[in-house]
């Protein structure tokens, strides 16, 4: 079956088109990072590591600059990384 009965449309909103050329400007944010910024983030996504205290602040700096530069962030979004924190399957699966 290729769609569940009864499913007409699908609407997927906010998804990459495109997970390489997401992957190609991902490179250029990070290249536009701070030098030791970008070598813990790149050292620890090669380990794996992405819950480390070390990896979650170069995250943040990351964050505030590509992501949402309010501060402090809206509960709107702190929402949004408290939520793909509990349940990061989408996320990671990109």
């Amino acid at each position: 079956m290729r769609h569940p009965k009864g499913l007409r449309k699908l609407v997927i909103a906010s998804g990459p088109a495109s997970i390489p050329l997401y992957m190609e400007a991902l490179k250029g944010l990070l290249a536009k990072l701070p030098a030791d910024i970008r070598k813990t983030l790149e050292e620890c996504d090669k380990k794996g590591d992405h819950e480390s205290e070390e990896f979650l602040k170069a995250a943040q700096v990351f964050y505030s600059r590509y992501v949402c530069q309010l501060d402090p962030m809206p509960d709107e979004v702190t929402t949004a990384f408290k939520n793909m924190k509990e349940d990061p399957t989408v996320y990671m699966t990109m």
